[in-house]
Order: structure tokens, then sequence, then C-alpha cells
């Protein structure tokens, strides 16, 4: 989010995006949008040129024993937020 600018960008559904943060600013700079969800932010992110991995890049011993204990706790989230003078950045991962 550009707090002086009014602009925004946001993507979800990505499975393929090795950053989707980074993709999620590009949507704000490069595109119309302020989201792109699923199949549509695959291909806009193939058409920037950002970085495309195997689902499999996901998939290390350390993630999957951080989702056994959130599963266990019946609970999954993340945010982490940043704020420098009107320029805010929020990440959330929920299930």
């Amino acid at each position: 989010m550009d707090g002086r600018g009014r602009r925004c960008g946001a993507v979800s559904g990505v499975t393929t995006v090795k950053n989707p943060v980074s993709l999620a600013r590009l949507v704000m700079e490069k595109s119309p949008h302020c989201y792109l969800g699923f199949e549509g932010a695959e291909e806009f992110a193939r058409e920037q040129g950002v970085e495309i991995v195997d689902n499999d890049y996901f998939i290390t011993e350390e993630n999957i024993g951080m989702l056994k204990l959130a599963k266990e706790a019946n609970t999954i989230m993340v945010i982490a937020s940043f704020f420098d003078y009107w320029n805010y950045t929020s990440v959330s991962v929920t299930h």
C-alpha cells in the first residue's frame, strides 16, 4: 500500500510464485488493478518475469513441522506488518 499515492496491490491463491509480496507490489505498480487472484495472478507473474518455482520448493521439513503443529492447534495464521511514513505493507496467511 502506498499511502501518498493512494495505491495498493494484493495477490492470493498463488502456488508457484516464489515471492508473492513482490508480485503484489507489481500489481500496484504495473497494473490497473489492486487485486489479482489464483490463475490471473499466476499469469500476471509470468508476464512480468517473476520467479516461478515448482510447488515442491515450498515443501521443507521445517514447513511440514509447522503445518503439523498448526493443524494440531486447529489454526494457521501469519501476519507481518510494516509501516514507514505513509507506506504500509502487510502480509497475512490464514487457514
